[in-house]
């Protein structure tokens, strides 16, 4: 299985461009984290539309955060 973060801050602009890319991937992720570093434009709203190839999670950070967690064994 292949879990993949994507660690963002003010990133809005790219993160359609890099699911999109993903998503045209030969081998897919199972999951993708969007780790939103609390930055002033609107990644959540852009990550919660998903993608119907793979799981795609959101989650705001604010400082460090163990993410370990969310890894689906």
């Amino acid at each position: 299985k292949i879990s993949l973060i994507i660690p963002a801050l003010n990133d809005a602009h790219l993160l359609a461009k890099q699911i999109s890319a993903l998503e045209k991937q030969s081998l897919l992720p199972n999951q993708v984290i969007i780790a939103d570093s609390s930055g002033n434009d609107d990644i959540k709203s852009l990550s919660i539309k998903g993608s119907s190839k793979f799981e795609l999670t959101y989650q705001g950070v604010e400082g460090s955060i163990d993410l370990t967690g969310f890894f689906k064994h």
